[in-house]
């Protein structure tokens, strides 16, 4: 991530991976970065660099598809397409 952003870092993350992962990915997070865990298929435990979340004033937080109301998935899918479709995000997955 460093290496794309030319040392900057990701401002926002989302990882559906959780385990190790979620540690790697806190860590390219840019300053003021937040990370949204949403998933653990590697892995329901891990470990953590506190400083990647202090010195970057960084922030991780967690959400839950399944508690939200069906309207609201909805909403969200045919933003989410419109955005791509359009080409205003290029999301980058790895």
């Amino acid at each position: 991530m460093r290496r794309i952003t030319g040392g900057y870092g990701a401002d926002i993350v989302i990882d559906g991976v959780g385990g190790e992962v979620f540690s790697e990915a806190l860590a390219t997070l840019a300053p003021g970065g937040s990370l949204t865990t949403l998933g653990y298929s590697a892995g329901r435990k891990t470990t953590i660099d506190v400083t990647d979340l202090i010195w970057k004033q960084a922030s991780i937080t967690s959400f839950i598809l399944f508690a939200q109301p069906q309207a609201a998935w909805a909403d969200a899918w045919n933003t989410i397409v419109a955005l791509l479709q359009s080409g205003a995000i290029k999301p980058i997955v790895s």
